[in-house]
């Protein structure tokens, strides 16, 4: 009896190298653990996210791993989107909540450049979340990118081919 392979898939942002090690040894020894915990054969493949800038969940892990860090919230806000909007965002809008700052009453924070149109169901808009766990407590991250409409694909009217399905329509 063949054992199944079971693909596991990893997104890498701006660092694909620390993941991946030299000749692809990190990968090889990742699927060997993976295989001993499950029992199976395991396959990875690694996706190379080309603009991490433009992906709404690296945005949102991004902005949690300098909160961490203890930098200043606004200061990560603004440079984010702005990192957002040079990469070729139509909007970017990030926000944080938490006890911000360590401040002992939680609030919500809020960085906009751009358009998010969030009622316009053409737009093409991608949502990512985080969570930051500071000393004061957890501070959760949201980030939406707006990268522009999609256009609709045009509907397709068939039209009745005989007399009496003609008339059945009309």
């Amino acid at each position: 009896m063949g054992q199944k392979t079971h693909p596991v898939g990893f997104r890498l942002g701006a660092k694909p190298g620390v993941v991946i090690g030299k000749g692809g040894a990190k990968v090889e020894e990742l699927r060997q653990v993976l295989g001993k915990m499950t029992a199976k054969n395991v396959k990875v493949n690694i996706f190379e996210i080309r603009y991490p800038e433009l992906d709404a969940n690296l945005i949102a892990e991004n902005v949690a791993q300098q909160l961490e860090r203890r930098v200043s919230f606004r200061k990560v806000l603004k440079q984010t989107v702005q990192r957002s909007m040079k990469a070729g965002a139509r909007g970017v809008r990030v926000a944080v909540a938490g006890r911000l700052g360590g401040a002992e009453m939680s609030r919500r924070e809020w960085e906009r450049e751009g358009r998010v149109p969030l009622h316009t169901l053409r737009a093409d808009i991608e949502f990512g979340r985080a969570i930051a766990k500071t000393t004061f407590g957890t501070i959760g991250v949201k980030a939406w990118v707006y990268k522009g409409d999609v256009e609709p694909t045009p509907r397709q009217v068939t039209q009745p081919s005989t007399p009496a399905q003609r008339a059945a329509a009309i």
